[in-house]
């Protein structure tokens, strides 16, 4: 099949879609749609737009509609693949490409959008042949806006075994080495990253409650540099009025594959987000053996995903965060770390989730390819 795969190519999560289609044997395009520059990854057929995509410019839009089908019409995908309800999936909505699959990650549909956002989510949710989401919570958010439950897929983006496989062969020592981290620390990392939604400001007032307890910790938060970061040198300035700066440190991103050895070098993983769905990143984090502590969102208490052991921190206090993380570092259960291994192992394999979207791409092909013959016989 030809494929067109439309989204941030900054984000790895994104990347792992063309990535595994490329090596099932498929014909692989992909387009970036981000206010950033494309990061160029080798194998597929890249295709980036001229003009940034803008919410808030309707003439921008229809702009950069126009170039995703004029490069629909050149191609001829057999599906199209959008990532984001907003603002990707309705740009392919509005450039009229199909068979359109749609793909939801989380906070673009779950955080109270405007009037207008709202209406432009609907026409995703009302559109697109095919709608997936990770979580129960972000399909049923989808329903509101009007989603056939027959469009609708359950598909987690899984983890890679081999990725995980990898880190979990070396020691944390080993691994704290390689991404440039101290051996002889224990390591909170805090690797959603600095984005306010992401509460960096409570995980650096946390660490100072964590420091008194386990004096040779040293918390890592990963920076984004995105338009809705917490500013750096705000954080910097709470680190040290909590004088706390021997314990904290700031780290840029760093690439997808060595992310496996920084959760390895950790004592625990901490994502406290203010809304999600369920974040492909914990668990890779379970997968490579760490305890993970996350913020009580809905998708923790899902059926697919209540097994997982993690540590739940149900209110935003400074205290009841540093105690859920010190109780992470100083009693960590073997007994929970492997039955975390064993449930990304049997639940959550890549290779197996993303075969059962090929398996609808087939279906919406093979749905497209009848009709267009009938058109071009007439």
């Amino acid at each position: 099949m030809r494929l067109l795969y439309l989204g941030d190519t900054r984000s790895p999560h994104f990347r792992a879609w063309p990535r595994h289609f490329l090596a099932a044997g498929h014909d692989v395009h992909v387009c970036h749609v981000g206010r950033d520059a494309a990061e160029v990854f080798a194998g597929p057929q890249w295709h980036v737009p001229a003009r940034a995509i803008s919410c808030g410019l309707r003439g921008v839009w229809r702009v950069s509609a126009l170039e995703v089908r004029s490069l629909a019409r050149r191609i001829s995908p057999d599906v199209v693949h959008s990532h984001l309800i907003l603002p990707t999936g309705y740009l392919a909505e509005l450039a009229r490409v199909r068979p359109h699959v749609a793909t939801a990650w989380g906070s673009e549909v779950l955080i109270d959008p405007s009037g207008r956002q709202q209406r432009l989510i609907a026409r995703v949710a009302t559109g697109a042949e095919l709608l997936t989401a990770d979580s129960r919570h972000l399909l049923d958010a989808l329903r509101v806006y009007g989603a056939d439950e027959s469009r609708l897929r359950f598909v987690p983006w899984g983890v890679d075994r081999e990725w995980a496989r990898r880190a979990r062969g070396v020691s944390r020592e080993d691994a704290a080495t390689r991404v440039g981290l101290p051996r002889d620390r224990r390591i909170v990392l805090a690797h959603r990253g600095s984005r306010r939604i992401f509460r960096p400001d409570l995980i650096v007032r946390a660490a100072a409650l964590v420091r008194a307890e386990v004096p040779d910790v040293l918390v890592v938060i990963i920076v984004d540099t995105t338009h809705d970061a917490w500013p750096l040198d705000e954080l910097a300035s709470l680190v040290d009025d909590l004088r706390i700066a021997d314990a904290v440190i700031f780290r840029p991103k760093i690439a997808h594959d060595e992310v496996a050895f920084l959760f390895r070098a950790a004592a625990v993983c901490v994502s406290y987000a203010e809304s999600d769905s369920a974040p492909t990143s914990v668990l890779e984090a379970l997968a490579v053996g760490v305890p993970v502590v996350v913020s009580d969102l809905p998708w923790v208490h899902e059926p697919d995903y209540h097994e997982a052991r993690l540590a739940v921190v149900s209110d935003a206090s400074v205290e009841t965060l540093a105690g859920a993380l010190v109780a992470a570092v100083l009693a960590p259960e073997p007994e929970d770390v492997e039955a975390n291994r064993s449930l990304v192992a049997r639940r959550f394999d890549r290779e197996v989730l993303f075969g059962s979207v090929g398996d609808e791409y087939e279906r919406l092909a093979g749905d497209r390819r009848p009709k267009t013959h009938a058109r071009r016989s007439a």
